[in-house]
């Protein structure tokens, strides 16, 4: 059966189910002009990220270690107002994670990248990349 699911999951682009304690693993797209630009389509496996990225930024095939993880009101690193939501409705919980990346001349300076998935929105992760010194560089969104 897994098998099944695993081989219907690579013919028809879905993205399998890998459990509930990993929500950041599969195929992912990117949700806005940078990081569709910059990454492409990103698959998370258990042992690696790939990314597909554009013609000025080549895609990538790395290792990562899952350094960080667990729920938040609000992610670490957000740019201020990028996770304000309307008084109307209760702020959303996040389910962050946060993934270092093997040094390779690919990842170009990242090493590593956050994904803070919102628990009313699991199909959605909010997405920060980290230089080498572990400061954030960058921001975006990316859907399922």
């Amino acid at each position: 059966m897994v098998l099944v699911a695993l081989l219907g999951a690579a013919i028809f682009g879905a993205s399998p189910v890998w459990g509930a304690d990993t929500p950041f693993l599969g195929s992912w797209m990117g949700g806005d002009r940078a990081s569709e630009a910059v990454y492409g389509r990103l698959v998370v496996s258990p042992a690696f990220v790939k990314w597909s990225g554009s013609r000025a930024n080549p895609g990538c095939r790395v290792r990562y270690r899952l350094v960080a993880s667990g729920e938040a009101e609000a992610y670490p690193d957000a740019l201020p107002g990028l996770d304000v939501f309307p008084q109307t409705e209760a702020a959303p919980r996040y389910r962050v994670f946060r993934l270092a990346l093997q040094q390779r001349a690919c990842t170009r300076g990242r090493s590593a990248l956050q994904f803070a998935i919102p628990a009313t929105m699991p199909e959605r992760a909010e997405l920060v990349t980290y230089d080498r010194r572990g400061q954030p560089v960058s921001w975006g969104h990316l859907n399922r």
